[in-house]
């Protein structure tokens, strides 16, 4: 595995806890990419949700 690899999946660990609850409880939404997550990861807490929900 490669750093850049490892560092791009960290990235997750800064999820906020109620995006994670509702993408592992709810499941949802039902088309969303890695990327995705790792681009709402840099947000404030306070806005994921609405970028990763909609």
């Amino acid at each position: 595995m490669s750093d850049r690899f490892v560092s791009h999946r960290m990235r997750l660990a800064y999820l906020a806890p109620e995006v994670l609850e509702r993408l592992v409880t709810h499941r949802e939404p039902t088309a969303l990419s890695l990327n995705d997550l790792v681009a709402a990861a840099r947000l404030p807490w306070r806005e994921q949700a609405n970028v990763v929900f909609g």
